[in-house]
């Protein structure tokens, strides 16, 4: 009471009400640590019925580099139009960011890519093909209906785990036909299938088997570990 100037009763209701603006705030991870007038914050909300919106509205001015101190961009006196311009704006940025992540990874891809270009091969009626970029695994697995565009394995091929080949035939080398791993460290033929995950013919298993030992004795000249 003396703190605040006020009666026993008003004290302890200005009390109540930080104490539910604490724990109202907290769902808001945006602007953990950040120091606030929570107290303002949780009255706004209440104000305009905005409990849940406000929390992305904040998320989207923090990633924007908005200044929260400023009470016109904390506060705006018509939220929902100012949400959704933010918003707007916020999907805006993380597609391009999206757009740049993806190029620099298709960069990285190709760079890595490029390392195992020497090992296509051709040899009577199959040959073997190398992916120049991500999509290439992608329709490569859609084709063959398998997870190699999927599940991680352009990320394997950047860090240098294993790389991903085509089996072609050569009559049609752009045709998707059968896909192998092979294994950096292993030095050897990881998985290998067909369509549907299907286990390739005999013939075929025995030509990438043998196009697999010749890759791995240029790896061990190179002492690729």
């Amino acid at each position: 009471s003396y703190k605040y100037h006020c009666s026993f009763d008003e004290a302890q209701q200005i009390l109540i009400v930080k104490r539910d603006a604490e724990r109202f705030c907290r769902r808001f991870t945006a602007i953990k640590g950040m120091k606030l007038d929570k107290v303002r914050i949780y009255e706004y909300c209440e104000e305009n019925d905005i409990r849940e919106s406000y929390g992305d509205y904040l998320r989207a001015l923090v990633d924007l580099g908005y200044d929260l101190n400023d009470t016109k961009n904390l506060f705006p006196k018509n939220f929902r139009r100012m949400h959704d311009i933010r918003i707007r704006e916020w999907d805006s940025e993380k597609a391009k960011k999206e757009k740049k992540a993806r190029e620099k990874f298709n960069r990285q891809f190709k760079k890595a890519a490029e390392k195992y270009r020497r090992f296509e091969l051709e040899d009577g009626t199959l040959c073997i093909v190398i992916p120049k970029n991500v999509n290439d695994l992608k329709k490569e697995g859609d084709k063959l209906d398998h997870c190699v565009g999927k599940m991680g394995y352009d990320q394997k091929m950047i860090d240098g785990e294993s790389f991903i080949a085509f089996v072609r035939n050569v009559d049609t080398p752009k045709e998707p036909y059968v896909t192998v791993e092979y294994g950096i460290k292993e030095k050897q033929i990881l998985q290998i299938y067909g369509i549907h995950d299907s286990k390739p013919k005999k013939e075929v298993i025995a030509w990438a088997k043998k196009w697999g030992k010749m890759v791995k004795n240029e790896l061990k000249k190179e002492k690729v570990v």
